[in-house]
């Protein structure tokens, strides 16, 4: 017998969002997170990479097509609007990608 309860209220049910690559538009996430509530998921895990809006000395790891502040901010009210947490996956030192020229 299995020490964890799948089905309980208590146990967190996250969906993993890997934004490297092919980020989806903020449009997608309407949809998609509509859904996930429906599956009863909780929560968003999302691992934002080089989407992220990073400012100042931060903002070279960033991609050109960035999501903006106030795309961010949407995505966190649409998950909130669906009853999803939103859970930030950031990288520690043991995932540094480091490139020598």
């Amino acid at each position: 017998m299995s020490r964890f309860d799948c089905s309980s209220p208590d146990f967190a049910k996250l969906v993993h969002f890997d934004l490297k690559g092919a980020p989806p538009v903020v449009s997608y996430y309407e949809q998609v997170f509509a859904l996930f509530k429906k599956l009863g998921a909780t929560g968003i895990l999302m691992e934002y990479e080089d989407m992220f809006p990073y400012q100042d000395d931060l903002q070279i790891v960033c991609q050109p097509d960035v999501y903006s502040v106030e795309e961010i901010q949407k995505i966190q009210s649409l998950a909130a609007e669906n009853g999803l947490d939103v859970i930030p996956l950031v990288q520690s030192f043991g995932h540094l990608e480091v490139n020598f020229l």
